[in-house]
């Protein structure tokens, strides 16, 4: 015990406390004298009063007859103690804050960017249905399903045709274009199709769409439609708009949307 340098951290640390040497004593039941003494080094506290001093001035016992000021390090081993029990929980908040963060600038940059769009049509010849994929670089269509349907369907009297074109429209605009060309027999007579054998040969097409014409962006007054061009045995050209209704929308804006 250094009772000197004991005496200069009770000073220090009252003077700290903005408390006058009476007002420390009063705290301890003994006059502002005897707090003086200690001060200066002349007696030190009786052993009685040794913990409530070092209660009052914030320290530990030890520290206290010492005469060693580890408040700050004492700190900072309670606070490294406290993240060394507590690290798996600091370790998983820190990721699922670095986390949040990565989605959220993901969310704000590519907000609309991807998405789904679903559609089929509503006419009584042809029905078909499919989806729109889009990303920044690129969007697929793909439709799923397109069938002709009529009394006359299966039967010898269901109507043959020679050619065969399908347009993906969206209002006058060409995005997607599918042929069924002509096919001939040995001696170059043209073989007709049954026009829903021919249709059936489109059941699934997958093309990239240029960024530019942006298929999937819709305006109230847009259309999104099939054109079925088909050239009959009688060499007749018969043109059939099939209107597409968006189902469903699924995007990054948005989780689901019906229309």
């Amino acid at each position: 015990m250094n009772q000197d340098k004991m005496g200069k951290l009770i000073a220090k640390i009252r003077k700290e406390k903005g408390m006058t040497q009476d007002e420390l004593g009063k705290k301890l039941n003994v006059n502002g004298k005897a707090v003086s003494k200690w001060e200066c080094g002349v007696s030190i506290p009786d052993v009685s009063i040794l913990n409530d001093l070092a209660e009052i001035l914030g320290i530990n016992t030890g520290d206290l007859l010492r005469g060693e000021d580890k408040r700050n390090q004492n700190a900072t081993l309670k606070l490294a103690s406290w993240f060394k029990s507590h690290f798996i929980s600091c370790l998983l908040v820190l990721i699922f804050s670095i986390f949040a963060i990565f989605l959220l600038d993901f969310f704000i940059i590519n907000y609309n960017n991807y998405g789904i769009i679903k559609f089929s049509s509503e006419n009584n010849r042809f029905l078909a249905d499919g989806i729109i994929t889009y990303t920044p670089e690129e969007e697929i269509v793909i439709l799923n399903k397109i069938n002709y349907q009529s009394e006359d369907t299966g039967t010898y009297d269901e109507e043959k045709i020679t050619k065969l074109n399908i347009y993906l429209m969206k209002n006058n605009e060409k995005i997607l274009t599918y042929t069924l060309n002509e096919k001939f027999d040995d001696y170059g007579n043209i073989i007709p199709y049954y026009i829903s054998d021919a249709i059936k040969e489109v059941s699934i097409i997958v093309s990239n769409i240029q960024k530019s014409n942006k298929i999937h962006c819709f305006e109230n007054e847009d259309k999104l439609y099939l054109r079925i061009e088909y050239l009959t045995t009688d060499n007749e050209l018969i043109q059939d708009d099939v209107e597409l209704k968006i189902i469903s929308t699924i995007s990054s804006n948005k989780f689901l949307k019906y229309k």
